[in-house]
């Protein structure tokens, strides 16, 4: 039996098969520490509400940090940075947490955990990827790394064999993974992702109007139903259109480069899939799109297409990658 992790910077998921339904479990990705008391406790118990409780402190994830935070006196924190640094304590009572809220413990000794996570706690120097296997590890699993690209031509490249490109564009970062047959010959991740386009859109805002922009009025508006990134209607629409455009011809800049081996591997033009929270923009698809022509990779590409419920493409490619196919999903909040 195998479980899959989908671990990235504003929320996590989990996905198991049981007896051929794909259960799933999403956290957001967010915490909060604080001295517990009998009013609490007895909230969160009144609406089974899941917590960790040490000898000192209430430990929150999700969105039950997001409703009982203001109780606690606290804000909430994002949880990556609880992984990204070991310490202080408090940090390991989080990571627990998150993972108790989307992981049973193993049910048989073999169980696999296939698990896609940030590049840069791998690379921390902290030793943040190690801690996270340790945890992984005492709930009874064994981890095995793979990546979202792969995940990502796995779940809806079915219709090319298994060889596409695979973009994931997410928050924290960007990562394409050049996919033959199922089988990922390269990757390369960089930083250019919609934490990034955030910043940018705010600089770029400022040497416009001389005025500061707030990150997060900047995230709300990207969630609204009025962006459309092929669009120009107005200042912010433009400066955001700009500050993706920016992204990803960097990211296709690093990536071209990292690639250039390929040259010439494909007969034929690749599918470009992409996936991601910051895909979901309208307009993203002919973003893209144009960016591939001022930054070609060393090889054709064909269709570029956002995979069905992007949300979901890690997930579901996780678990192809494992062997499961033809999921009946059932999603769960967590």
């Amino acid at each position: 039996m195998t479980v899959a992790l989908d671990l990235g910077t504003t929320s996590f998921r989990a996905v198991r098969v049981d007896r051929r339904r794909c259960r799933i479990r999403k956290l957001t990705a967010e915490y909060a520490v604080g001295d517990h008391n009998e009013s609490t406790l007895a909230a969160l118990r009144r609406l089974e509400r899941g917590y960790l409780l040490t000898e000192s402190k209430l430990v929150l994830v999700g969105e039950t940090a997001r409703l009982f935070a203001p109780m606690l006196n606290q804000t909430c924190r994002p949880i990556v940075a609880a992984i990204e640094r070991p310490e202080p304590p408090h940090h390991d009572w989080v990571r627990r947490a998150a993972l108790g809220q989307l992981l049973a413990p193993a049910a048989t000794p073999d169980e696999t955990c296939l698990l896609v996570a940030p590049r840069a706690w791998e690379t921390s120097s902290t030793g943040a990827f190690e801690h996270l296997l340790t945890h992984l590890e005492s709930f009874g699993y064994r981890p095995q790394r793979t990546s979202a690209g792969l995940a990502i031509v796995l779940a809806a490249g079915h219709r090319s064999g298994f060889t596409a490109v695979g973009l994931s564009f997410g928050a924290g970062s960007t990562e394409f993974s050049v996919v033959h047959r199922g089988r990922e010959l390269a990757r390369r991740s960089c930083v250019w992702g919609g934490n990034w386009v955030d910043a940018r859109c705010r600089e770029l805002w400022r040497d416009l109007h001389g005025t500061d922009l707030e990150i997060g009025h900047i995230r709300r508006w990207k969630r609204s139903d009025r962006v459309v990134l092929s669009r120009d209607e107005h200042d912010l629409e433009l400066t955001l259109r700009q500050s993706v455009r920016d992204a990803l011809d960097r990211a296709l800049g690093e990536a071209a480069s990292a690639f250039a081996p390929f040259q010439g591997l494909f007969s034929a033009p690749v599918d470009l899939l992409a996936a991601g929270g910051s895909t979901l923009e309208p307009g993203f698809e002919i973003t893209l799109t144009d960016a591939l022509l001022r930054q070609p990779l060393p090889f054709a590409v064909g269709r570029v297409r956002i995979v069905p419920r992007p949300e979901l493409a890690v997930a579901r490619g996780l678990m192809i990658h494992a062997g499961i196919e033809d999921l009946h999903v059932a999603p769960r909040a967590a």
